[in-house]
């Protein structure tokens, strides 16, 4: 079956390739890699992020180079694991690297749903949206928390990324 998740990790590999040189492109670097950049945090009983999978996002955002995705995954995992600062000081590093033309947007977003600030999420999911981005990204489970917010639905139904979804599977 053809899940959204699936999706989501095969389009996160093509961006990785595209990350990795021929140096560091070895079965378990393309494994953490492929992870992080879909961003599939493994949480523990009590909601908390263990250390290791925080060292792997640490070590996938060297390998991929800054990947702003990676940089995302490890803001979310911070703020999963309680770690609120941490994440708020990637989000900014995010900001700063924001150009006029390319703006980080989806990341940021992600960052601020799981910081749990719908608002500004939504302000830079819109943002995304503006800009072109790539709609497949509302697939993202990192979004979840936003699914249920009617502004949401509304650009996922202008986009129709969820038309997209349901014929896939």
């Amino acid at each position: 079956s053809d899940s959204p998740m699936e999706r989501h990790i095969f389009s996160g590999v093509a961006g990785i390739s595209m990350c990795l040189t021929p140096y560091s492109a070895n079965a378990s670097t393309t494994a953490l890699m492929m992870t992080a950049s879909a961003g599939v945090i493994p949480l523990s009983p009590a909601g908390r992020m263990p250390s290791e999978a925080i060292a792997e996002f640490q070590r996938a955002i060297q390998l991929s180079g800054g990947s702003p995705t990676c940089l995302a995954n490890l803001a979310r995992a911070y703020a999963a694991s309680g770690r609120r600062n941490e994440a708020i000081q990637l989000l900014n590093d995010l900001k700063k690297r924001a150009t006029q033309t390319y703006s980080n947007a989806a990341e940021i977003a992600m960052i601020y749903t799981a910081l749990g600030d719908r608002e500004q999420a939504m302000t830079w999911v819109q943002r995304g949206y503006e800009e072109r981005f790539n709609p497949g990204v509302l697939l993202r489970p990192s979004f979840d928390p936003l699914r249920s917010v009617p502004r949401f639905q509304d650009l996922v139904h202008r986009t129709g990324v969820q038309e997209l979804g349901s014929q896939a599977r």
